[in-house]
């Protein structure tokens, strides 16, 4: 792709970064170099959620897709306004990237497309008991399809790389990252502090642009299908066909 035509994508991206309304940011301008999807968390007092990791991600030479959930639950509800089919760029490697709720959906969808790597910061691993769920009042609106991804995980085999990143000492957030405890191919980061907001913590000290590039770099170089059109309806709806 030309330089003009990224230069223009990117500052589409700016703009839309302080819209309040798309779900998505797509910017798919590197043919056959690696895929970064990130997932938004939870919406803050006085805004919509964020698109993670935009800002400390806008300036890398990769293919990224920004997602978040507007209507806060676990982006069960779909994340409408992309079709592109991703297979068509040439896209074989795929990092996924979710915080809090978005790491939930991080861990499903790179299941579900047999993704290289998941990083999920504070994520839930099951949504059914609301004892261990924030956002409460949604509950009713979600599928129990995905309410437990223990059995999500193990029923696609999957062979994806998960790592979950959470405070020890944030009692609901051990409670989901142990939930997945001894599950092959899931790999537990626990912390002695951050809380739920450890991804901020992460961001400050640096470590969590090591973590991003380390696993752009190391990507597996099998080939990865991520033809949407071939996937479960969660991720066909996610992805807006």
């Amino acid at each position: 792709m030309a330089k003009d035509s990224v230069d223009s994508m990117a500052t589409e991206s700016h703009r839309n970064i302080d819209d309040p309304n798309p779900s998505s940011i797509i910017e798919l301008s590197y043919k056959d170099s690696p895929l970064l999807i990130a997932l938004g968390g939870v919406a803050g007092r006085r805004g919509p959620p964020p698109f993670e990791l935009f800002n400390i991600t806008k300036n890398l030479k990769a293919n990224k897709i920004y997602l978040r959930d507007l209507e806060q639950v676990w982006y069960q509800s779909g994340v409408f306004g992309i079709s592109t089919n991703i297979d068509e760029k040439g896209i074989n490697k795929v990092a996924v990237f979710g915080n809090s709720m978005g790491g939930y959906a991080a861990i499903i969808i790179g299941v579900l497309i047999e993704a290289g790597c998941v990083h999920a910061f504070s994520p839930q691993t099951f949504i059914h008991n609301p004892r261990y769920i924030r956002n409460k009042d949604k509950i009713r609106y979600l599928h129990n399809k995905y309410f437990d991804l223990k059995p999500v995980i193990k029923s696609h085999r999957s062979i994806c790389d998960i790592n979950i990143y959470y405070d020890k000492n944030e009692k609901i957030d051990e409670t989901h990252a142990r939930h997945l405890m001894n599950m092959k191919n899931i790999t537990l980061h626990p912390y002695d502090e951050g809380g739920h907001g450890l991804i901020r913590l992460l961001r400050d000290s640096g470590e969590l642009n090591n973590i991003i590039a380390s696993s752009l770099n190391t990507l597996p170089g099998k080939p990865t299908n991520v033809d949407i059109s071939h996937r479960p309806s969660f991720l066909a709806k996610l992805f807006g066909r």
